[in-house]
């Protein structure tokens, strides 16, 4: 990889511009007192040839310093050159004036103070290297200083103690200086080593070295700026929770590492990442060809699919890549990354391997993917609207309860997703909560019936939401609903997963005053001990029964049927049964024995609309 100069590197860049910006003011300053001087000696009529030598030599530095910094070209190295050369120019031409008796009473101060000052801006090492010259340099133009001006030294010893004096203080001066110098260089050394680490460890991944998700998009993007079509791949490991549950996180420690070496010293490969979990990212050589590029990914598959060596045993590990191609537009970086995933989800769920993105095949994973990406701010604007499908008494066919339901809508008109292609999505992107709780205010708040009692379909996900439970009571009290008026639905299936955790958040919800409902009865393997374990006060079974027994009365399906009606008034639960859709089917579930019906025949899902506001007349 390309090594950054250090003011190029992220989180370096402000201090290498206050150094660029201490340079220009050296520089122009500089310039400034050089003009000052060199004015004020005209109008006194102290110029002459050597001292326009003087101010050019100085105004030639000091402009080479200012436009140096200004171009940010080598800033410190012209900034210690010029100044070094000031020092020694500086000192020729003072050392030549003394030499010529060119001496008034305070002529000594300049050359004790002035190369102090010009020392100040240059490196620790440059300081010292020039502190004992500065010292001969003042032992040297003391003597001829006293010639002109006794000072007080009246003798010989004493002109030798003062000059000796003086020399050690200027040059004792300057060794302070970089002394400083010293303590300020170690600051600064700490600072970038503490800027380095910081940056290290907000771009690249502390588990296995390579990029983070952030890095990698900053990295792809500049890549589309250098490279006409990139090739991405995104990989996923097969069966990374099982390895993890089986080993130890420790060998899914040792997994993840030996993966991302492998990918990150593959040759086809020019950056990667780790975006997160089991997932790693990479751009392909651009130079390749698309037959190239075909043998270079099937060469890191099968680079990452051998055993990984762990405690004297070796665990094998699976891996799904897939990959697509990019014209190397910045919005087309981020859609092919999202091909790539798309085709590596398709290959997982094939068992494993690698592929390209194909239109044809990976179209329906595309669909899927721009969903997640414009549901949040269809939820956020309110498009995401509720429904309400009734629910009736199978004896008297009242409404008696009203299932809340989601619906996509949009003014701009085509095609809307159904909830069978959203729901799973909210899902995946952990929206379940907003979703429900923006479709349950909306229909309690225009309620458009006067049987106050609804029921709301949850996910486990939700059911272990910490506050779950008590949100569903702020809503619910807000608008004047009893807890006994809100039914909780849980599928059979999602019951299963983790029945321990779900019985007790389930338990809390009614111990809220909430009724539990377990639904789609009868299309799960392990029914009878789901009633058993969870605290429920109705069952509703599925409709897939339902209409099986009604075609064939005298079915297994409706012996199956009439058995879990009779089984769930044993246990003293409310029955209701779903999908139905004439009356015909209503009296045979009233036959039956169903508490509840619920279905086209008894209502269709409608959206609920805001009610008109009542205007008062005028008497």
């Amino acid at each position: 990889m390309e090594r950054k100069r250090p003011e190029h590197v992220p989180g370096l860049a402000e201090l290498h511009e206050r150094f660029r910006r201490i340079a220009l003011r050296v520089g122009l300053v500089g310039l400034i007192l050089v003009g000052a001087a060199f004015f004020v000696s005209v109008i006194t009529g102290g110029v002459n040839a050597e001292s326009y030598m003087e101010a050019g030599v100085y105004a030639v530095i000091l402009s080479a310093i200012a436009l140096s910094a200004h171009r940010d070209y080598k800033t410190r190295l012209v900034l210690n050159v010029g100044l070094t050369f000031l020092f020694l120019a500086y000192w020729a031409f003072t050392y030549t004036e003394f030499r010529m008796g060119d001496i008034a009473v305070d002529t000594l101060l300049y050359p004790i103070f002035i190369p102090v000052f010009i020392a100040i801006g240059l490196d620790y090492r440059l300081q010292f290297s020039l502190a004992p010259l500065h010292g001969v340099m003042i032992w040297l133009v003391t003597p001829l200083y006293i010639e002109v001006v006794p000072f007080g030294a009246e003798t010989l010893l004493q002109q030798q103690i003062l000059t000796a004096t003086m020399a050690c203080f200027c040059a004792l001066l300057i060794v302070l200086l970089a002394l400083v110098q010293i303590s300020r260089q170690k600051t600064d050394e700490r600072l970038v080593a503490v800027i380095i680490e910081k940056n290290r460890l907000a771009t690249t991944d502390p588990l296995t070295g390579l990029l983070n998700r952030r890095a990698f998009l900053e990295a792809l993007d500049r890549s589309a700026g250098q490279y006409p079509d990139l090739t991405l791949a995104f990989i996923d490991l097969n069966g990374f929770k099982p390895l993890n549950d089986q080993f130890g996180h420790a060998a899914g420690d040792a997994v993840l590492k030996a993966i991302a070496a492998r990918l990150e010293h593959h040759d086809a490969v020019i950056s990667a990442a780790r975006p997160g979990g089991d997932e790693f990212a990479a751009i392909i050589d651009p130079g390749l060809s698309t037959a190239e590029t075909d043998k270079a990914i099937a060469a890191i598959h099968a680079s990452l699919i051998h055993d990984v060596s762990w405690q004297d045993r070796l665990i094998h590990v699976g891996v799904s890549l897939g990959y697509a191609t990019t014209s190397g537009t910045d919005s087309d970086t981020q859609a092919c990354l999202s091909r790539a995933d798309t085709a590596m989800r398709r290959v997982k769920a094939a068992g494993g391997g690698f592929g390209r993105y194909t239109a044809a095949t990976d179209a329906e994973g595309i669909s899927t993917s721009r969903l997640a990406v414009s549901f949040p701010p269809a939820l956020a604007a309110g498009q995401i609207r509720p429904a309400l499908q009734p629910i009736a008494d199978a004896r008297f066919r009242e409404i008696v309860c009203h299932e809340l339901l989601a619906r996509w809508t949009s003014s701009s008109g085509g095609r809307q997703p159904t909830p069978r292609e959203f729901i799973p999505v909210a899902e995946n992107l952990g929206l379940m909560n907003e979703l429900l709780w923006n479709t349950l205010d909306q229909a309690l708040k225009h309620w458009p019936s006067d049987t106050r009692a609804v029921s709301v379909n949850i996910s486990p996900g939700q059911l272990q939401t910490r506050n779950f439970v008590p949100k569903l009571r702020r809503i619910i009290d807000r608008h004047g609903f009893a807890p006994g008026d809100l039914t909780l639905e849980i599928t059979e299936n999602v019951a299963l997963r983790n029945v321990s955790a779900n019985a007790e958040a389930l338990e809390q919800a009614r111990r809220a005053g909430m009724k539990i409902a377990l639904d789609d009865f009868g299309t799960g393997y392990s029914s009878l001990s789901l009633l058993s374990r969870l605290p429920l006060d109705m069952i509703k079974i599925d409709q897939s029964l339902v209409h099986a027994a009604s075609r064939d009365g005298a079915s297994t399906q409706t012996a199956i049927l009439r058995g879990a009606l009779r089984l769930s008034h044993e246990l003293g639960l409310i029955s209701c049964v779903e999908g139905v859709s004439s009356e015909e089917m209503a009296l045979q579930m009233k036959v039956f024995g169903a508490d509840q019906i619920q279905g086209f025949w008894v209502g269709r899902p409608t959206l609920v609309t805001p009610r008109p506001a009542k205007v008062k007349l005028a008497s």
